[in-house]
């Protein structure tokens, strides 16, 4: 069974993803689909291979007082950070 999720993103994020979308031939949807949650960084031994790897600059999103969202578009990830850790 499949679950739908909606979520709210700002203009430029919508952009990112529609401009993603359109260059790899995809839905919105199907972009937003293939991000890979890696977790909350604060519980991290190492950082994920994939994170040293991507040399973009990150879409920061404050989900909380000192929870913030970190996604890359390009190399599909995302990834949650609390500062108050």
């Amino acid at each position: 069974m499949k679950t739908k999720l909606s979520i709210s993103i700002d203009q430029s994020t919508a952009n990112q993803v529609r401009k993603i979308a359109s260059k790899a031939n995809k839905s919105t949807s199907e972009t937003i689909q293939e991000l890979i949650h890696l977790g909350c960084a604060n519980g991290w031994e190492t950082e994920p291979e994939k994170i040293r790897r991507c040399t973009h600059e990150l879409i920061r999103t404050n989900l909380g007082n000192c929870l913030n969202e970190y996604t890359c578009n390009i190399c599909n990830y995302t990834y949650t950070l609390d500062s108050s850790d």
